[in-house]
């Protein structure tokens, strides 16, 4: 017997579990950048965040593009999330 999909409320739920279940530094960050990769870093995990940014890069490369938008769990809500602090002499965009 077929079960039904989840809701988008039931999903956004699963998701803000399984970001939280991470061990991070700070806040936990995430990106979606495809259906095949969600990406969860802290915010002050300066070398996590530069990985996280070259990861969401070619993964937005890859077919079914979701966002690069990294955002920040407060509660059970996200919001869009920007760092203020440097995150080294990278470069992401090519």
């Amino acid at each position: 017997m077929p079960t039904n999909p989840p809701t988008k409320d039931e999903f956004a739920k699963f998701m803000t579990d399984r970001i939280r279940q991470a061990g991070v530094k700070g806040d936990h960050i995430a990106m979606i950048p495809n259906r095949e990769n969600l990406i969860v870093v802290g915010s002050e995990d300066f070398k996590g965040l530069a990985g996280m940014a070259k990861l969401a890069a070619k993964a937005m490369k890859e077919p079914c593009p979701i966002s690069g938008i990294a955002l920040r769990l407060d509660g059970d809500e996200s919001m869009p999330w920007l760092t203020s602090a440097p995150i080294g002499n990278m470069e992401i965009v090519e």
